[in-house]
């Protein structure tokens, strides 16, 4: 049986070389033969065995170097954690980067995806100056916001002495934090792809009818496309969410590597300092090892709850 569709789209006279092979089913073991590699190098030795490696670390004494220097101390790692206010401090300071910059990058990605989704002139090329900051590297990204706040001969320092202000180091102040989260939320470009691929998947037919019936733009965005959205918006939140608990390049990479405030000392750079060699990487790995079981919790919850908030259509259909 030929293919019509690849019969039709090349000429006449070049139809003779399209090849007609009959469709056939495959055997089933090729699936697992092509995720072979995945399976046994991906998650069992990369994933799975580091997952094991790091739990049963967390219940000793090690400082990283190969030697004598291994001790079992069963639960008193995870005693410490009870006591360790720097942990407590860096957990604190992580949920409060998280909420600000999960919030900030759904809303502006949403709001990105909503107004180039329309047809204006030149939409386009404002879809690609907004993705553009998605392909570039968070290290290049944090060259370049160091370089505006940089002390003293920073962009913003020198707005700021032209203004009549005071030049402070911001990266050594509080600021640092702002600096973090401004970066993040620049790179708002693939959210907004990912939206824009939700938006264009709802029916125009619903819209129209919406719009028949009277219904403002205002409502018919928040009682028809942002519950049609709901999914888009449950992944975007649960990644942020994963994202922003492993960020660690970020901060680093605003201060060209050279240590973190303290305002920026999030849960993952607090991690580094107890896993690096000379430490306590079993103390290290029990702080993993709690974060690891936090965010399994949070996503089991978070998904047993987006059933009450969350539309899926095929589960209306299949009722």
């Amino acid at each position: 049986m030929a293919v019509p569709s690849l019969q039709r789209a090349v000429p006449g006279w070049l139809r003779r070389f399209v090849p007609r092979r009959r469709w056939r089913r495959y055997p089933p073991y090729l699936f697992y033969l092509f995720i072979a590699s995945w399976l046994l190098v991906g998650f069992l030795f990369l994933t799975s065995a580091a997952v094991v490696v790091n739990t049963v670390e967390s219940f000793t004494t090690w400082d990283g170097f190969v030697g004598d220097h291994l001790h079992w101390w069963i639960l008193d790692n995870y005693q410490a954690l009870v006591h360790d206010s720097g942990l407590r401090d860096s957990i604190k300071q992580t949920f409060e980067y998280t909420a600000i910059t999960v919030t900030a990058s759904v809303i502006g990605s949403l709001g990105l995806a909503v107004f180039l989704n329309q047809p204006h002139r030149g939409v386009r090329f404002f879809r690609s100056v907004f993705y553009l900051p998605t392909a570039i590297s968070i290290v290049v990204a944090g060259m370049a916001f160091a370089t505006l706040f940089n002390y003293p001969s920073g962009l913003i320092n020198d707005v700021v002495l032209h203004l009549g202000g005071n030049v402070t180091d911001m990266l050594d102040t509080d600021t640092a934090f702002v600096a973090v989260i401004l970066m993040s939320v620049w790179q708002l470009g693939m959210g907004m792809v990912i939206f824009m691929a939700g938006l264009q998947g709802i029916s125009p037919e619903l819209l129209e009818a919406a719009c028949v019936d009277g219904s403002s733009k205002v409502q018919t965005f928040f009682r028809i496309t942002a519950p049609l959205l709901s999914p888009v918006i449950l992944f975007q939140v649960i990644t942020g969410v994963i994202s922003c608990f492993q960020a660690f390049v970020a901060p680093m990479a605003l201060r060209g590597g050279n240590g973190v405030q303290s305002s920026t000392l999030f849960y993952m750079l607090y991690v580094f300092g107890s896993l690096a060699p000379g430490g306590d990487c079993g103390y290290g790995a029990a702080v993993l090892e709690i974060g690891f079981v936090f965010l399994l919790v949070l996503a089991f919850v978070i998904f047993r709850l987006s059933a009450r908030f969350v539309y899926y259509e095929s589960s209306v259909e299949g009722r």
